[in-house]
């Protein structure tokens, strides 16, 4: 599958696209590359794209005295931003750097707001993938407040196979708001556990 067919694939998640949004969605996104190791946004730096992730996978993070707190892991067909600072065309507030070599399709604000105005029923489609992110920092946030650390890492497993996969155990703990030595016992407990049903 092509990129493009990809990106339209991911779009049609959130409604029906006709040949002109098609067209229109694959027009306003550009393609880019960035390597394992590399920021594509920075804390600080204008929040100006949005990012299709074609293919790899995407770290957002904060830097919080000098600790990474790990808040979104964005692999294939995701769609990822820091979305507040992106509509508020504010200086972004966390980091989003490569976990693997990555192959995007970037959509500027620009080109975004140009996408809505020229092609009738895109601006609908937008919505719902803002609402869509939007819901993602909801249940991300519910997660911390509602659950324990071994509950987040049960639903981690059930519901993100590709984070327990890709993502090194010392970034899995920073995103669960544990130490790795406090993920540690929560794999041996639930290793026990299942060793003792078994």
């Amino acid at each position: 599958m092509s990129a493009n067919d990809a990106l339209i694939r991911a779009y049609e998640r959130f409604g029906e696209l006709t040949e002109d949004m098609k067209a229109g969605f694959i027009a306003a996104h550009t393609p880019a590359r960035i390597s394992k190791g590399e920021r594509w946004l920075r804390a600080g730096d204008r929040s100006d794209s949005v990012a299709f992730v074609v293919s790899g996978c995407l770290h957002m993070f904060y830097e919080v005295d000098g600790r990474v707190v790990s808040t979104q892991f964005v692999f294939e067909n995701g769609i990822t931003s820091d979305y507040g600072a992106f509509l508020r065309r504010s200086p972004a507030t966390m980091n989003i750097e490569a976990l693997e070599d990555c192959e995007l399709l970037m959509m500027s604000y620009d080109a975004m707001q140009n996408l809505y105005q020229k092609i009738p029923g895109s601006d609908r489609i937008g919505r719902r993938v803002a609402e869509y992110l939007f819901m993602a920092v909801s249940e991300r946030n519910d997660s911390m407040m509602l659950l324990s650390p071994e509950q987040r890492y049960e639903q981690v497993l059930e519901t993100r196979p590709k984070v327990m996969q890709r993502v090194p155990l010392y970034l899995i703990a920073s995103y669960l708001g544990v130490t790795p030595e406090a993920l540690s016992r929560i794999r041996r407990r639930l290793s026990e556990r299942s060793s003792e049903t078994s």
